[in-house]
């Protein structure tokens, strides 16, 4: 049996309108639900279209906001002072070692609210926090050694400049015309930063015409540093295999009455004098060849005989 196709209605009923077929009661529910869909889908489309365009510009106020992005805090907490760290540099070595730059490191000279405190030595960062009574700058009172905060100060490590007003020229960070003998004396103080348990190695600075590069490689004139450092390591075993071959004189002396000074190996003379390996003038035995080669340095004692293993010392 052929189903009849309905009339459509556009009047306006003021009574009972006319009854609907179950067939087109299902017809109208279906194209409801279909507009209905259709509008929910432009809805959503627009949301999507918003947060597309909106979403990267609240994405950038959020971690950009002072609210939310400070140096060592967690975001959305307001940091204290002890929170906040020094900005990263934007240099790193290849081992993953942090590099400072000189204005990372001058914040840390004893007075930063944190009461962290950096130290450099020969480029290397350290930081001396829980040595603040010798490094420190407590109510704007400076310690001793705050010279060294804050910047590399290496030569004063041995030259004893600690006027931090003062504009040295070389500045403090320059070893270059320092004797190679007295460049031990910095070295030691490295050392002695990488094994002091309450001291930590922080990483490098990279300053003009410094030590170390951006990425962490040391620079000619640290190498320059290093091969003097080598240098004076050889020459500092050498004087003490010297001091160990040619032992220092005996001696007894007592005012207004004179002395006398010997060697106990009586194949040995003394001498006075000064050799390279000699920190001092000082008496030392030496071997009669030995003396007259250096005869220039190692003078004999007055009245005594070139060869003789004693010697009077007159009373002055």
């Amino acid at each position: 049996r052929g189903l009849r196709k309905q009339p459509s209605y556009n009047i306006i009923f003021l009574g009972k309108p006319p009854r609907v077929s179950s067939w087109q009661s299902r017809a109208t529910t279906a194209a409801g639900a279909f507009r209905k869909r259709q509008r929910m889908d432009r809805v959503t489309d627009l949301f999507v279209g918003a947060l597309v365009l909106l979403g990267p510009v609240w994405l950038g106020w959020s971690f950009h906001s002072p609210l939310t992005h400070t140096y060592g805090a967690t975001s959305g907490a307001t940091p204290s002072a002890s929170d906040v760290e020094a900005p990263p540099a934007g240099c790193v070595a290849a081992d993953g070692t942090q590099v400072f730059l000189p204005e990372d490191i001058a914040p840390f000279d004893g007075t930063h609210p944190s009461g962290k405190i950096l130290l450099v030595v020969l480029g290397q960062v350290f930081d001396v926090t829980r040595g603040a009574q010798h490094y420190g700058a407590a109510d704007g009172q400076r310690t001793g050694y705050n010279i060294f905060a804050g910047m590399d100060n290496s030569r004063a490590f041995v030259s004893g400049e600690f006027d931090r007003s003062k504009d040295y020229d070389p500045p403090l960070w320059d070893v270059s015309q320092m004797k190679d003998a007295d460049l031990p004396g910095i070295d030691e103080w490295r050392s002695f930063y990488h094994k002091e348990e309450k001291y930590s190695f922080e990483g490098y600075l990279n300053a003009p015409d410094g030590y170390y590069t951006c990425q962490g490689e040391k620079t000619e004139r640290l190498k320059d540093v290093e091969a003097r450092l080598a240098s004076a390591a050889k020459a500092k075993d050498a004087n003490k295999k010297a001091a160990d071959a040619y032992p220092g004189c005996n001696s007894h002396y007592a005012q207004g009455k004179g002395g006398r000074v010997w060697c106990p190996n009586e194949k040995l003379v003394p001498r006075l004098g000064k050799l390279p390996h000699d920190g001092y003038e000082r008496c030392a035995c030496y071997t009669p060849q030995y003396a007259e080669r250096n005869s220039d340095v190692l003078k004999p004692y007055a009245d005594c005989s070139p060869r003789a293993s004693s010697c009077d010392i007159k009373a002055t």
